[in-house]
């Protein structure tokens, strides 16, 4: 089996006018938990709808595993949740995930055993009776989940499933789908506005931001650049006070602002509140203005890496 379960090159996707994946390359090892992070209109929906092969790229190319995308192999190993599962209305849990199964492929009798299991894995055996348009939203997720995986696939593409929900409901959904991955050895996909929320389950982080990735590391590096201190500040001579800043190792970044501000990006950030008095009352200088910008998937482009100086 090929080392990657997704392998995008150059990917496009335009909509009218309206390029929503511009020279999208990205990849994914088999095995991992892999969070696709954005805010709306950043692309991430898009590009689960195109490896599910429920839509087409504009341009490019992609490798689900060694299988060309939107081929029939390809579809065969993907298991798709979407943002607001639909079910039949007149089928109960058991009769749904069996009829489900069965147009996936399996036969009748693996089919009811897979449902089985499924159901009892997700802990809703006892609820194998009732209509999933009966249930609640965490619980027809696990629904949707269970159902993706009836014909044991080798990739699970999820779109949002824990937004809205309660904290309870949403760690519930993140632990199991944690444990799914490893039981069924499945490769996950998952999309989410914000990486804090699927942080605590996954591998590693890729960060969407008008159609391109702004930033792809392991779930520790994302969550130790979310952590930095930004900070933006104006001194009586912006110049001076920007020269001494320099020298101080423990600072990533220093620059400055179109407007002449500075800006300050630092992993220790209780150590800079502390010494900066110290460097503006030894340059005679005044604080005129101070304050911390919090780090958001939305702003993440204005400060990360940026070059040093002007």
């Amino acid at each position: 089996m090929a080392n990657y379960a997704v392998n995008v090159n150059n990917l496009y996707k335009k909509y009218g006018n309206k390029m929503v994946l511009n020279d999208f390359n990205w990849k994914v090892p088999a095995g991992e938990i892999h969070a696709l992070v954005g805010n709306a209109g950043s692309g991430k929906t898009t590009l689960l709808n195109i490896l599910a092969g429920i839509i087409r790229p504009t341009n490019g190319s992609c490798k689900i595993f060694s299988y060309r995308l939107g081929s029939l192999e390809a579809k065969k190993v993907i298991g798709y949740v979407p943002a607001q599962p639909a079910f039949y209305s007149s089928l109960n849990l058991v009769d749904y995930l069996v009829y489900m199964g069965m147009i996936s492929g399996l036969n009748q009798t693996v089919a009811i055993s897979r449902a089985k299991t499924l159901l009892k894995r997700i802990d809703l055996y006892s609820f194998r009776w009732k209509k999933p348009v009966d249930l609640t939203q965490g619980m027809k997720i696990k629904i949707a989940l269970a159902q993706s995986l009836l014909a044991e696939p080798l990739l699970l593409l999820l779109d949002e499933p824990v937004s809205g929900l309660e904290p309870v409901a949403k760690m519930s959904i993140l632990e199991l789908l944690k444990g799914l991955a490893g039981e069924e050895e499945v490769t996950v996909v998952i999309t989410a506005e914000h990486w804090a929320d699927v942080a605590s389950i996954v591998d590693k982080i890729t960060i969407l931001n008008q159609g391109r990735v702004l930033l792809s590391a392991d779930t520790p590096v994302v969550k130790s650049i979310f952590e930095q201190g930004v900070f933006a500040l104006d001194t009586t001579d912006n110049s001076k006070t920007f020269d001494v800043l320099k020298r101080m190792s423990y600072l990533q970044q220093i620059t400055r602002t179109k407007q002449g501000s500075l800006l300050v990006i630092t992993e220790e950030i209780e150590r800079f509140r502390k010494d900066l008095p110290g460097v503006i009352y030894k340059l005679d200088q005044e604080l005129l203005t101070f304050e911390q910008i919090e780090l958001t998937e939305e702003n993440l482009s204005n400060y990360l890496f940026r070059p040093e100086g002007v």
